[in-house]
């Protein structure tokens, strides 16, 4: 009996990968059998990337991207659809994509070796990647968070030069990668900082001419109110006083994402890290990338999977405390298939309750995330006070 059970260092990458893969294998078998459930926003294939694809063609013939009324990130993340703009759209959608996999899993891998995972918990992770919901909404619409994904794991690089360049490429690619700046000022880490401030102007200098638009296109996409889709935990506060009441449930998410952030900081500045782990401490600040803008699609849960590679690395040594297990709990809730969802709740609750059930699952999902990795960093600051 004792051989089917998991030893503690293992248990939550094993746990995350039995539920993960269960959900993947009822909606791949869902798939076949169509009457079973619906499932709209998996097949709306290449509906992020035809922006993208639009918006390059406009620059290419010397208009400006923002044109296209879609288009809303800044304007680096047109490189990658300009170089496939001589392919027919599906043949560059199929390309995206197959580039978007490939990076992710390149970088998922390349961080389970550098954090020195084990054989298995690396396999375990590369298996939470496959099956994790948000990254199959990526590939689906070919969106830029793949990318965005894999070049804030690669800016964890040893080489000064090359991390600051992967950091720049990143904020060039989705504008809320700038929340780590803070981050490396903590470190006092400048050169990086710097190298990232050139890749970044290099990266923008082509554009120059469309800033004004792009910081205007930025942050109106990042403050539209949105209940339909929208993860951010926001949504929660929404539900609970109403839209109208906008000071109210503005105020709470204000207070629940700038707070945890701040305790974190706090933890962070107080605590010794060595050089060689200092590296990757930005990456725990993925949740709050992730909860920053006020409208968070699906999509971008996929830029939390460091945070569970860097929870199997803590699990490798001892147990997880109940914040690391109530972030874990809270990635559990962004990956879960809404109409997988749908499909199960149906038998469990009233109609009338599905709809906000649903709507609630995944913006609980990083409100947890958010929580939990505060509770991590109280506990982080007590454990440095008792040694003190």
């Amino acid at each position: 009996m004792r051989h089917f059970i998991p030893p503690v260092r293992n248990l939550m990458t094993r746990t995350l990968a039995l539920l993960l893969v269960v959900q993947w294998l009822y909606f791949m078998f869902a798939i076949q059998y169509p009457s079973l459930m619906t499932f709209p926003e998996f097949f709306w294939l290449g509906n992020d990337f035809e922006y993208l694809h639009s918006a390059a063609g406009l620059f290419i013939d010397g208009n400006s991207p923002y044109q296209e009324p879609d288009f809303v990130p800044l304007p680096p993340a047109l490189y990658l659809p300009i170089l496939l703009h001589h392919l027919s759209f599906w043949g560059a959608f199929t390309a995206f994509r197959t580039i978007s996999l490939l990076l992710v899993v390149a970088a998922i891998y390349w961080l389970c070796r550098q954090l020195r995972l084990d054989a298995v918990n690396s396999a375990i992770m590369l298996l939470i990647t496959m099956t994790y919901g948000p990254f199959y909404f990526v590939l689906a619409g070919g969106n830029l968070d793949a990318l965005m994904l894999a070049f804030l794991v690669f800016s964890c690089a040893r080489n000064t030069k090359i991390g600051g360049a992967f950091l720049g490429l990143s904020i060039g690619t989705k504008f809320y990668s700038l929340l780590l700046i803070p981050v490396l000022v903590l470190r006092r880490r400048w050169r990086e900082i710097g190298w990232a401030a050139i890749a970044l102007v290099l990266l923008l200098s082509p554009f120059l001419h469309y800033l004004p638009d792009a910081f205007s296109s930025v942050f109106h996409r990042t403050s539209t109110l949105r209940l339909n889709g929208n993860e951010s935990p926001a949504v929660l506060f929404i539900l609970l006083f109403g839209e109208k009441r906008v000071w109210a449930w503005l105020t709470c998410y204000a207070t629940l994402w700038g707070g945890t952030l701040l305790l974190r900081l706090f933890a962070d500045a107080k605590s010794e890290t060595d050089t060689e782990n200092e590296r990757f401490s930005a990456l725990q600040y993925l949740p709050w990338m992730a909860g920053a803008p006020v409208l968070v699609f699906t999509y971008t849960g996929t830029i939390l999977l460091p945070v569970i590679v860097c929870l199997a690395r803590r699990n490798q040594d001892r147990n997880l405390n109940l914040g690391e297990w109530m972030a874990a709990g809270g990635f559990l809730l962004t990956a879960l298939y809404p109409h997988v969802c749908r499909r199960i709740l149906s038998l469990l609750l009233p109609a009338a309750y599905i709809g906000k059930f649903l709507t609630a699952i995944a913006p609980l999902g990083i409100t947890a995330m958010l929580i939990g990795c505060g509770i991590d960093a109280w506990i982080c600051l007590s454990n440095n006070a008792k040694q003190k």
